[in-house]
């Protein structure tokens, strides 16, 4: 398993102990700018010795046309200074522009911005009650599972996917892993949704050019009262769990499988943002053991 830290800010990363199977994560599954920002301060930091001894997952958002140019050129700037095991894709435009780009080619995983299943949203079973329990199943599926897109992605050289912790996810993994495609599951959270436009920025009412503003810290959103609903029908459809908001992300547990077996995955990973340090750090330790013969995940 090659588990994953993410979240962790760049310039505390020395003071943490790490492990053999485990990488850091840079980057934004939501936010260009985050992006950005975050290559930035990779690359001004890479000379340190420290630096040098570690392995970097890179995460990349959605990319406008204007900003395509300047994360490509980052990108291979960044594979030539640190140990990059792998780069995660959120956009099938960057996705093209890299097919032909072999020094940064390699390795590349597909985010889960792109392997979505309506399972991810907190009131899925609105959609789905009424349908008979095949097309139930068939609806709720994650998109990548169709034998002519697993042949295109194969040959993009995609090594693997990420993916959400809900239950058909967990029958998937297996399905995945057969053809040769690897599956990194986030810890305890899932997306509900992303946009184009920042619902941050929204909700402090600011203009686009406050995209300048830290966005990289959990906010938590609550609703207080349904929307083209019916009471009985925002009770029923579960929309009262807690959301979170980083960047331009709207992330919750809503439909989060208590019981998802993380060890049949090839690597989880934990976001220092959106859960607690003391429960990453026992969930770490239990891996970590596991990996080393020592204990079993219960």
């Amino acid at each position: 398993m090659i588990n994953e830290l993410r979240g962790v800010a760049l310039d505390k990363l020395s003071q943490m102990e790490l492990h053999d199977g485990e990488i850091i994560g840079v980057g934004s599954e939501g936010c260009v700018h985050d992006c950005i920002r975050k290559f930035r301060q990779l690359l001004s930091i890479s000379e340190k010795e420290y630096f040098k001894k570690i392995s970097f997952r890179i995460i990349t958002s959605r990319v406008p046309e204007k900003c395509m140019t300047p994360i490509l050129n980052m990108l291979s700037e960044i594979v030539k200074k640190v140990q990059v095991d792998s780069i995660v894709i959120n956009d099938y435009g960057l996705l093209y522009c890299l097919k032909s780009n072999h020094l940064v080619a390699n390795n590349l995983i597909l985010g889960r911005t792109l392997i979505r299943t309506l399972a991810d949203v907190p009131w899925h079973n609105l959609f789905v009650e009424a349908e008979s329990l095949d097309t139930r199943e068939s609806m709720m599926q994650a998109n990548i599972m169709h034998l002519e897109k697993i042949e295109l992605f194969k040959k993009y050289k995609i090594r693997g996917v990420e993916l959400s912790p809900v239950d058909v996810n967990e029958k998937i993994i297996y399905s995945l892993q057969k053809i040769g495609i690897q599956c990194y599951v986030h810890y305890d959270n899932q997306i509900a949704t992303i946009g184009r436009t920042c619902p941050r920025l929204r909700i402090i009412k600011s203009k686009a050019k406050g995209c300048t503003i830290d966005c990289d810290q959990a906010i938590q959103l609550e609703f207080f009262e349904p929307y083209g609903l019916s009471k009985l029908d925002f009770e029923k459809a579960n929309i009262y769990p807690l959301m979170y908001n980083i960047n331009n992300v709207i992330y919750h547990r809503g439909n989060v499988y208590d019981k998802f077996e993380y060890q049949r995955s090839d690597g989880i990973i934990f976001d220092y943002r959106l859960n607690g340090v003391q429960e990453i750090e026992e969930k770490r330790r239990t891996f970590i053991n596991q990996l080393k013969g020592e204990a079993t995940y219960g």
